[in-house]
């Protein structure tokens, strides 16, 4: 897909596979099969294969924990129409990783027991657990109570690079 787009790339000399290739259900990584020279580019990724917010990012200036916040939100609508969207997104293979990756990856998803012995060891102040319940109410697009926004969510945030979402990032 990344290579049928207009400038995009990736490297013969890599490949994506999972950690374990008879395990169906382990990691995806980016592996080497063969020596890479020193600044040999691996892969391009074209910008119409990303899920972005850019063009709102220039309203909101990156100078505080709010303000990327701000970012994660409106990423995190993005995110979630495109998922929605499925094979009718633009961005359907990208959205297919997505929809297939698991849950409860981060502990701002986890149990309330588990959260509660995070909380425990995290030193005081730290927004290790709740980082959604404390950011995303104010997330007017966002609903807390499902689960699979939630989700998303936690995608965004575990998968980001400032206002987007770039395969193979």
């Amino acid at each position: 897909w990344i290579r049928s787009t207009p400038g995009g790339n990736v490297n013969d000399k890599v490949e994506v596979r999972r950690l374990d290739p008879a395990d169906a259900t382990s990691a995806l990584g980016v592996f080497a099969k063969a020596d890479l020279e020193a600044k040999e580019v691996i892969m391009q990724v074209p910008r119409e294969c990303y899920i972005e917010v850019f063009d709102h990012a220039k309203e909101v200036k990156m100078d505080s924990m709010e303000a990327l916040y701000d970012y994660l939100c409106l990423l995190a609508e993005k995110t979630t129409k495109e998922m929605k969207r499925g094979e009718e997104s633009d961005v359907a293979p990208y959205v297919k990783y997505l929809n297939q990756q698991s849950r409860n990856q981060i502990p701002a998803v986890w149990s309330k027991e588990g959260k509660d012995m995070l909380r425990d060891l995290l030193p005081d102040g730290s927004d290790g657990v709740d980082w959604i319940s404390d950011n995303f109410p104010k997330c007017s697009g966002m609903n807390l109570d499902d689960p699979f926004e939630v989700h998303v969510i936690a995608l965004t945030k575990q998968r980001s690079f400032d206002s987007a979402m770039i395969p193979l990032y």
